[in-house]
C-alpha cells in the first residue's frame, strides 16, 4: 500500500498535477510559513487519500510544509526534525530522496563539484583503484563533504535500488559472503573500498544469472515486471540494470557498518561515460580531500565472461579518458537536476 502511495505522489510531482491545487503553488524551496495552524478540509482530503496521521500532518504544517510537501515527506518516513534541518538546501522531494539514501547523514556542501575540485577529477581502471586512491586520506573514516550537484545526482531515483525486504536481503548477502570465505563479520567491517566493491560484485555474480526479465514472456507471466531489486536477487535472475542495482544495494549495506566506505559511492553508469541505452553498469566515485577518483565496472559482463578482471573493467570502453573530467561535470549538470 505504501509503495502505491509513493508512486502516486511521484506521479503528482512529475506531472505537476492540479489535484488539491490551491496549495501546490506553495511547493517551492522557500517554504513559506503557513497562515493556519489547524487542519483544513483540503488537509482532510490529503489525510484520507494518502492514509496520513492527522497529528503528524499538523506538526509538518506548523513547520511550514504544505499538502504535497508533507504527504511526500511523511509517506517516505522522513522525521520532521530532519526535514526542517535540510529545507534550506533542498526541495522537499529531494529531502525524501536524501533521507532514504546512503547520504542521509552526509555533509552536503553548498558548492558544486567544479568549485571545490576544479580539474582534479580522475578516472582509473578498477584494478588500479587502490594505487589511484593511495594518500593521507586513504580509507578515511572521516566523512567528507559531498558537493551539492554530486549529492543530487547520487540521490536521484534512477540511482536508488528498491529493496522491499531489507532484513531478508541482508541475510542473503551474509549467506553468500560466508560461502565466499567471509565468515568473520569483523573482516567485513574493515574491508577497504576496492575489496568491498569486489565482494559486492562477486556476491551478485554468484547469486544471479542473466535473463532479459523485462521482455522474457515466461518470466513476466510467472513473476511480473518491475519487481523490487531484492526480489530479483532472491529469484537469482536479472538483466544488466538488475545486476547494477543489486551491486549498489549490497555495497550500500556494507556502508552502514564499514567506516572505510564513508566517502565511496556507487551509482548508475550515467556519470562520465558515453550513453548506451542498451546496457547498464556501475560508476564508482571516491571523494578525497583534494581530488575525486572515479572508475566504472560492468558486473553483468563480469558474470557472463568468466568473472575476469578484464570483463569487470570492460565498462572502460565507454570512457573518454582524455575528456573524462569534462564529461563528469557535464553529467552532473544535466542528470538528476530536475527540481519540482
Amino acid at each position: 500500500m505504501k509503495d502505491k502511495i509513493k508512486r502516486t505522489l511521484a506521479s503528482l510531482l512529475v506531472a505537476g498535477s492540479t489535484i488539491f491545487s490551491s496549495n501546490l503553488s506553495c511547493a517551492q524551496n522557500n517554504y513559506p510559513k503557513p497562515t493556519e495552524t489547524t487542519l483544513t478540509q483540503e488537509d482532510s482530503e490529503w489525510i484520507k487519500e494518502f492514509d496520513l496521521d492527522s497529528d503528524e500532518v499538523l506538526k509538518f504544517k506548523q513547520a511550514g510544509f504544505y499538502s504535497l510537501q508533507y504527504a511526500d515527506l511523511i509517506t517516505n518516513n522522513v522525521p520532521l526534525e530532519y526535514a526542517i534541518s535540510k529545507k534550506s538546501k533542498f526541495s522537499f522531494s529531494r529531502i525524501s530522496m536524501l533521507y532514504n539514501s546512503p547520504l542521509r547523514n552526509s555533509k552536503i556542501s553548498d558548492k558544486k563539484t567544479k568549485e571545490i575540485y576544479g580539474d582534479k577529477i580522475h578516472y582509473t581502471d578498477f584494478g588500479d583503484l587502490e594505487k589511484a586512491t593511495f594518500g593521507e586520506d586513504e580509507n578515511s573514516e572521516s566523512r567528507l563533504e559531498v558537493p551539492k550537484d554530486l549529492a543530487i545526482f547520487l540521490i536521484s531515483s534512477y540511482n536508488r535500488p528498491r529493496i522491499e525486504n531489507p532484513n531478508k536481503f541482508q541475510k542473503q548477502i551474509f549467506e553468500q559472503a560466508i560461502d565466499l570465505g567471509y565468515k568473520d563479520f569483523e573482516k567485513l567491517k574493515s574491508l577497504p573500498p576496492k575489496q568491498a566493491i569486489q565482494l559486492a560484485v562477486d556476491i551478485t555474480a554468484r547469486k544471479m544469472s542473466y535473463l532479459d526479465v523485462d521482455h522474457d514472456q515466461g518470466f513476466i507471466k510467472k513473476y511480473g515486471k518491475h519487481l523490487p531489486h531484492d526480489e530479483y536477487f532472491k529469484l537469482r535472475i536479472g538483466d544488466c540494470d538488475k545486476y547494477r542495482f543489486v551491486v549498489q544495494a549490497i555495497f550500500d549495506y556494507f556502508k552502514t557498518f564499514n567506516p572505510h566506505l564513508k566517502n565511496v559511492y556507487i551509482a548508475s553508469e550515467w556519470l562520465g561515460a558515453e550513453d548506451d541505452k542498451t546496457h547498464s553498469w556501475n560508476s564508482i566515485t571516491i571523494i578525497q580531500k583534494n581530488r575525486i577518483v572515479c572508475s566504472h565496472i560492468d558486473p553483468t559482463t563480469y558474470d557472463g565472461l568468466g568473472q575476469t578482471k578484464e570483463a569487470l573493467e570492460s565498462a572502460s570502453r565507454y570512457i573518454d579518458r582524455k575528456n573524462f573530467t569534462e564529461d563528469f561535470l557535464r553529467d552532473l549538470a544535466t542528470k538528476g537536476l530536475v527540481d519540482w
